[in-house]
């Protein structure tokens, strides 16, 4: 490294001084290239000792020193042909970034409206077959609540009214009950077993019946009403894929829109007759 030129002497100027100074210090050398002081300054956090803020400039000044030499010993010794792929590589993700980067500007530009509820529905409708149950799941409701309070919650559980289901919340908030009342609750039947009384090996066939059951647990009483539920290799209940179906539709229109873009950049070359084809 006696190419080498290291300023260490210059440490105390550029970090401990008080007075302003030029960010075109430089502070090492290795032939053609050079280090600057901003460039160190740049990659220091904020907050250091003197003392670790000198070892961390040493540490950075010799492995900059030591990647040039690396580098300008790989252009001295490396396979010319080599060096040309490499250089082939660079310049593609070069252009893979512009053509990325000119696209997120086509985005921003032209946003993509999200789905309709009705798009997202239709498209569900008609694609049932792709979103198909890998389990068993069910649509369920539970509270648990003291014993005097089990019989009016079953109660409003059974008649699931508007008035009974605002009744049931009341109910529940009010006494800060345990409980999951809304509608659209969906759980593999698995993780239900396991977030519930349910025992591990609980049936089935028995609580897929919409029925609501009596769990007691730990002196009080679980209300557990499965209603609705979707088996194995049946078509998963629409709130299980809406997002999926979501994302599928605003990335087909992203698609769409800079298909769009580069087809009429394509065709205006073509008119401008910029575009030769032998």
């Amino acid at each position: 490294m006696n190419k080498i030129i290291i300023i260490y002497f210059l440490f105390s100027l550029i970090f401990f001084s008080c007075k302003e100074e030029n960010d075109k210090n430089i502070i090492a050398s290795y032939k053609g290239e050079q280090l600057t002081s901003s460039e160190i300054k740049a990659m220091l956090p904020n907050g250091l000792s003197p003392e670790d803020s000198t070892k961390l400039v040493k540490e950075f000044i010799e492995n900059w020193a030591i990647n040039k030499i690396i580098l300008e010993t790989s252009r001295e010794e490396l396979d010319k042909n080599v060096l040309l792929e490499i250089e082939q590589k660079v310049e593609n993700y070069k252009n893979d970034l512009l053509v990325d980067e000119i696209e997120l500007q086509w985005l921003a530009q032209d946003s993509v409206m999200n789905p309709s509820e009705k798009e997202l529905l239709d498209y569900y409708e008609k694609n049932k077959a792709n979103f198909l149950a890998e389990d068993d799941f069910v649509e369920f409701r539970f509270a648990e609540v003291p014993s005097s309070k089990a019989y009016i919650t079953r109660k409003l559980m059974q008649e699931n009214t508007p008035r009974a289901r605002i009744k049931l919340d009341t109910l529940m908030k009010n006494n800060l009950y345990k409980a999951e009342i809304k509608p659209q609750q969906w759980l593999k039947f698995s993780q239900l077993v396991q977030l519930t009384p349910l025992p591990d090996n609980a049936p089935k066939a028995i609580y897929l019946k919409k029925q609501i059951f009596n769990l007691p647990h730990q002196g009080n009483y679980f209300l557990l009403q499965i209603t609705n539920f979707a088996k194995k290799g049946e078509p998963k209940p629409f709130v299980l894929v809406k997002n999926q179906i979501q994302s599928m539709l605003i990335n087909k229109r992203k698609l769409n829109l800079l298909t769009d873009k580069k087809n009429k950049l394509y065709e205006k070359a073509l008119y401008n007759d910029e575009i030769k084809i032998k």
